[in-house]
């Protein structure tokens, strides 16, 4: 490429220079030498810039030929889009999939053009029924935009596959329950006391069973709707804590745990959130604990932090406390902590809580946080601006 471009130069130079240097023959011939030296500076500083010039060029066309080859090698399809929606470059996955060619004017992403810099993400259905995650963010002041289409749609087929299955199974488990229930209570008939003993085991295992399968199907609609179809309004979280705690004080009495609720001393202001929402995650840190701590105490509190300008719950507890090794994936969905040494059915769940509770959080414009010690107890957060 670089030989090329000499070859090139060379030869453009060549054809450039004939009629300036036959001049300054003729003024050397003639004796003009005042005239040869002007003439000669001018054509000196001419051939000069136009080597650089030529230089430049060349670098320009290397870089956006690299350029080119490395959007042209990308698994995604992305399109460079000016004001008016017409194409200014396409890669070969875009050409592709997306059926477009490089001039066209692309009335259905006219929309995605931005005015100003920004970032946009969102989820669209293209007419042949193929989903993509389209990003979208605009350059060079808005001049340009560029799309980033991402094809998901095996992974929403994969999803939909798992919440069919998951409602039929839903449907069975809850005819299960019912035909237990009925059983227990000694509507069919008497029930010896070792035959209770063993469908009360029945009926808890089909319970939890249940419960998994809701925290599963609660994932995938959170994941569905992109965690933005929320219903916002001005509360008071206050209350919303106070109603929660009250769920749980019976369940810590019975497990013989102190349960300790801090007094709240300041007002804490109400801010925007999901009522609904916002008590799962208080929850599902609350049950937990509960869950995970055979010894001891569970304290939750509620404050305000003005410098920050966000409202903190927290629940702390004296329970097994969760292995260094294990806790990188804490949120991740379906993990759960190994249960070792610790002799508790309470203990089964989905895996799906603390996933769903960092979910809701971080929609909120939150975050969640914790702090624990093998054997030592845990201490797990979360924040909500205000």
């Amino acid at each position: 490429m670089v030989k090329t471009f000499f070859l090139k130069s060379f030869f453009s130079l060549i054809l450039t220079s004939v009629i300036p240097i036959i001049f300054l023959a003729y003024f050397l011939l003639t004796g003009e030498l005042t005239y040869f030296v002007i003439g000669g500076t001018v054509v000196f500083v001419f051939l000069l810039s136009f080597v650089f010039s030529k230089i430049l060029s060349s670098s320009e066309n290397v870089h956006d030929s690299r350029n080119k080859e490395i959007i042209d090698n990308f698994t995604d399809s992305i399109l460079v889009l000016d004001k008016k929606g017409r194409i200014l470059r396409a890669n070969s996955k875009a050409k592709k999939g997306l059926g477009v060619e490089e001039g066209e004017l692309l009335k259905e992403f006219k929309k995605s053009v931005k005015e100003k810099d920004g970032f946009e993400k969102k989820e669209i259905t293209l007419g042949n029924g193929t989903v993509f995650e389209k990003n979208s963010f605009s350059i060079k002041k808005g001049k340009e935009n560029v799309l980033v289409f991402h094809d998901i749609s095996p992974r929403k087929l994969t999803e939909e596959l798992v919440s069919l299955s998951t409602h039929q199974l839903k449907t069975s488990l809850s005819g299960v329950k019912w035909t237990l229930k009925m059983i227990l209570s000694e509507e069919a008939g008497e029930l010896q006391k070792e035959q209770k003993e063993y469908l009360q085991k029945a009926y808890q295992k089909n319970d939890k069973a249940i419960q998994s399968i809701n925290d599963l199907l609660s994932s995938i609609k959170a994941k569905e709707e992109k965690l933005t179809n929320y219903s916002k309004k001005e509360e008071d979280v206050t209350r919303i804590f106070e109603k929660t705690v009250s769920l749980f004080k019976e369940r810590a009495e019975q497990k013989g745990l102190q349960f300790k609720i801090e007094e709240i001393k300041e007002e804490i202001p109400k801010t925007k959130i999901d009522k609904e929402k916002i008590e799962i995650c208080m929850q599902n840190l609350i049950d937990n604990s509960l869950k995970y701590t055979e010894k001891g105490s569970v304290e939750v509190f509620l404050r305000y932090n003005k410098e920050k300008e966000e409202i903190r719950f927290c629940v702390k507890d004296t329970g097994m406390g969760i292995p260094e090794d294990q806790q990188e994936r804490i949120f991740t969905k379906f993990f759960q902590v190994s249960k070792n040494n610790f002799k508790s059915e309470e203990t089964a769940g989905s895996g799906l809580g603390l996933y769903i509770t960092k979910n809701i959080v971080n929609a909120h414009g939150g975050d969640i946080w914790f702090e624990s010690k093998k054997g030592k107890g845990s201490k797990f957060c979360f924040s909500l601006p205000v």
